[in-house]
């Protein structure tokens, strides 16, 4: 039996316990994506059918990673059902880089910080049931999901 405890996120009401720590998002449903600081520039589209399987997003909330984002999606998309990278507001090829390289991308229009981009990554990862943060700059092996 479980027992309702306070979760200690922005969301006024109690968890069941046990309970994920916010940023495995948890509300990923009450996070909306405005359109006057992002724009989504592929539809979030449905996971595959992993057979039972848990499915697995990787969001990579970055800012600035035109050198090094490509390498890092290419990467982890072995290890995931779906990459989701959420530029925040950076002014060179980052967008497009990892959207070469196959994942789905947000961008801001400015730099809202790196609490915000997760945020947002939650949201358009709502349907997976479990989410893996990576940093865009290569500080984190995808090998290590």
């Amino acid at each position: 039996m479980s027992k309702k405890i306070p979760c200690g996120d922005n969301f006024p009401h109690q968890c069941e316990e046990p309970f994920l720590p916010p940023v495995i998002a948890r509300h990923a449903s009450a996070v909306a994506i405005s359109p006057h600081t992002a724009s989504v520039t592929h539809p979030n589209a449905e996971l595959p059918d992993n057979n039972g399987q848990p499915k697995i997003v990787a969001a990579i909330p970055c800012y600035n990673t035109e050198h090094s984002i490509a390498d890092v999606v290419s990467k982890t998309k072995k290890y995931v059902d779906q990459v989701i990278v959420i530029d925040d507001g950076s002014t060179d090829g980052t967008s497009q880089a990892a959207r070469a390289a196959g994942a789905l991308v947000i961008s801001h229009k400015r730099n809202l910080g790196k609490g915000s981009a997760m945020k947002i990554a939650a949201g358009a990862a709502s349907n997976a049931d479990v989410i893996v943060f990576l940093d865009g700059d290569g500080q984190h092996a995808p090998e290590d999901i």
